[in-house]
């Protein structure tokens, strides 16, 4: 066999052999991978009177991981509107957005690939991840990048507290699983006969980020809801007063401080049913709490919420600002913070929740929280004006010796001391006058004016450095007579 033969025998037999491999059950073909940016993060929204700060962070990834993300745009949606029951599915992603209001787009700018750079030295520091000032300045004019933090406030008005009805949406009615039917009858036989016409509660504003690909496609949209309660009621005018140490603001509580939405159940009356939740029965819980802000004027910064001095919102109230600069004015203003507990309970269990006499009777399936915060109260200013003197001098000791009496005593602490001031008189019972001008800022004298054989009473007062200083008490007084 020629070596020509022997080649085009192994040909054939290798493509019998790719044939055979590839042969196999054949199955629908996969659909093409379309990846969408991964959801926001930190996505959160806060109420403060008629104004919502919405904050997020514009996606770095991909729906799969990889990086970096494929966007071209954030669009952010709102939609008021009551929430579902329990027992009904949600909206998909169509339905929202076809229903919501596009309130913003943001557009993202996404930099390109950094190339590789020849004849570079191998010592040579990489700037790559370094960006210019001139880049800067065109990611700034452009739009956002991946990652930035994203801020935008929507101011309510009476149009957005009214909800639209989201049975409408539907085009076609979707079936419920016998485990939602059974949920709902179980609902249903909770209310018994007897009952109060049911409670309505108000409808929520729902918002949601979805982020674009330059290719137009959309992330899912994961809509998160804020209720559309009354904000709380402000309370009147802080009272600031301060020492050289601390501010000390103090404020009346605000009208509806606490209160139960629901008050406990009795068997000496008609039996309650739960307020229902979401379709399933919870209880509420209304808790007002407060935030202290100073008022920081001439600034340009609007869009981002007001940070309150307190780390936590406030039970009590008090607030204490240690930070006093003499000459200085600072304003302050309160928030009021009505924090709404909604406790979801398992249905199954709702009608030995009815009858139990405490809100802990049973444990919750979930909680909700939200706290919606009224609109600042009328800001207080004060103007720091040191008017407080320093401690006296301690310790005063008298040493007499021929012709002069030396004094010595204990220094004052305080940071704003300028020095101290010798006061002299005759015991004859004279007024302590002061023995030299000036301010000296040792703490001992040499008195070289007493005269020998007369009995002089000395005392030491501290000043400090205020434009018209402050004079501290008198130190104890001592008694000597010069030789």
């Amino acid at each position: 066999m020629t070596k020509s033969r022997w080649r085009l025998l192994v040909s054939i037999a290798s493509l019998a052999l790719f044939a055979i491999g590839a042969c196999g059950k054949k199955g629908p073909p996969l659909a093409p991978l379309r990846l969408v940016p991964a959801p926001v993060e930190e996505f959160s929204i806060r109420r403060i009177g008629s104004e919502v700060f919405l904050n997020f962070n514009v996606p770095t990834e991909n729906s799969d991981g990889s990086t970096p993300a494929d966007i071209g745009s954030v669009e952010l949606y709102a939609l008021t509107a009551h929430s579902f029951p329990f027992t009904e599915p949600p909206l998909t992603d169509r339905e929202f957005r076809s229903s919501a209001t596009l309130i913003a787009t943001f557009e993202v700018y996404q930099p390109s690939e950094p190339e590789d750079l020849e004849g570079d030295e191998p010592d040579q520091e990489s700037t790559a991840d370094t960006p210019s000032v001139a880049l800067l300045t065109v990611i700034e004019d452009v739009g956002y990048v991946q990652g930035q933090r994203i801020s935008f406030i929507e101011t309510l008005t009476s149009e957005m507290f009214i909800p639209i009805d989201l049975t409408e949406i539907r085009r076609s009615p979707r079936r419920r699983s016998n485990e939602q039917d059974k949920k709902q009858l179980r609902l249903q036989q909770l209310q018994g006969p007897l009952v109060s016409p049911s409670f309505v509660p108000p409808p929520s504003r729902f918002y949601a980020v979805v982020g674009v690909t330059k290719g137009g496609r959309r992330s899912p949209a994961e809509p998160i809801p804020m209720r559309l309660t009354d904000p709380p009621h402000s309370t009147v005018y802080p009272s600031v007063h301060y020492t050289s140490d601390v501010v000390t603001l103090t404020w009346i509580p605000a009208r509806e401080e606490r209160s139960l939405v629901q008050a406990p159940v009795s068997e000496s009356f008609l039996r309650s049913a739960p307020i229902e939740e979401f379709g399933q029965p919870s209880r509420m819980r209304i808790t007002s709490r407060y935030n202290v802000y100073e008022v920081v004027k001439n600034t340009s910064v609007t869009h981002v919420a007001p940070v309150p001095l307190n780390d936590t919102p406030l039970e009590v109230l008090q607030f204490q600002d240690p930070r006093v600069e003499f000459g200085l004015e600072r304003c302050y203003m309160i928030g009021t913070l009505k924090q709404i507990n909604r406790m979801v309970l398992d249905p199954s269990e709702s009608v030995e929740i009815a009858a139990a006499e405490t809100v802990d009777a049973t444990e919750p399936v979930e909680t909700f929280e939200m706290m919606i915060e009224s609109p600042p109260s009328t800001e207080t200013c004060v103007k720091f004006i040191d008017t407080f003197p320093p401690a006296p001098p301690t310790n005063l000791v008298a040493v007499a010796n021929v012709g002069t009496i030396n004094l010595i005593w204990n220094a004052s602490s305080e940071a704003d001391l300028a020095g101290y001031q010798v006061l002299r008189a005759e015991a004859t019972g004279e007024t302590l006058q002061p023995l030299h001008s000036g301010i000296i800022t040792e703490t001992t004298y040499r008195d070289t004016s007493a005269i020998a054989g007369v009995d002089y009473v000395y005392a030491v007062v501290a000043l400090d450095t205020a434009t018209a200083s402050n004079i501290s008490g008198p130190s104890n007084q001592v008694q000597e007579t010069p030789r």
